[in-house]
């Protein structure tokens, strides 16, 4: 087998075992956790977008017909 051949090969059996490897190390971790690692991430950032979302809206405008700017003293700086 010439040299290119060979190194194709061992190439193609790494990508076989890290897939393997990922593929086992998932379902291990759905088995015992209920979830992967990287779901609770993206839960956790839901969560967080969903807060932020209730915040600007309990500051919003309670008239939606008035759309000229708001008064200084109603002017949203910080949430």
């Amino acid at each position: 087998m010439d040299p290119l051949t060979s190194f194709g090969l061992a190439a193609g059996i790494l990508q076989v075992v890290d897939f393997s490897t990922r593929l086992l190390s998932t379902a291990s971790q759905l088995y015992t956790d209920g979830s992967t690692v990287r779901n609770s991430v993206f839960t956790l950032v839901a969560d967080d977008l969903s807060s932020l979302n209730d915040k600007i809206k309990s500051r919003a405008r309670s008239d939606l017909s008035i759309s000229g700017p708001l008064a200084r003293d109603n002017q949203v700086t910080s949430l």
